[in-house]
């Protein structure tokens, strides 16, 4: 199965940026291992700081073959590292990932690849 490319966005919450760079330490080290096997089909992920007039934003890239079923399965989990990530979106964005199901991911209206 091929994978397929999705993005989302995140609006954070005024006053949150430095507990966004603290979620994010703790996503890439005393998480790591459970942040891997919750995004075990996740083959790229890429999160994006935007600061805008309106507020910043998170974006987050995933490459996967069912970008759905990541946010499906983040949605129902009750393993305490998917609480945990989920419990933080909530602080960091006010966005209840619990709420999401059925999830609708944005759709892709350009692409382009360049070669040499």
């Amino acid at each position: 199965m091929t994978d397929t490319e999705a993005a989302i966005v995140f609006p954070l919450l005024p006053g949150k940026r430095l507990v966004l760079e603290r979620f994010i330490r703790e996503l890439t080290e005393e998480h790591r291992t459970a942040h891997d096997r919750s995004h075990r089909t996740v083959t790229s992920e890429s999160w994006f700081l935007q600061p805008t007039a309106q507020g910043d934003l998170v974006i987050v890239y995933l490459k996967t073959p069912d970008p759905t079923e990541v946010f499906a399965e983040l949605a129902v989990s009750q393993e305490p590292f998917e609480v945990w990530f989920r419990a933080q979106v909530l602080e960091l964005t006010g966005m209840d990932l619990t709420m999401l199901p059925p999830f609708c991911l944005p759709t892709r209206i350009l692409h382009r690849e360049r070669s040499g």
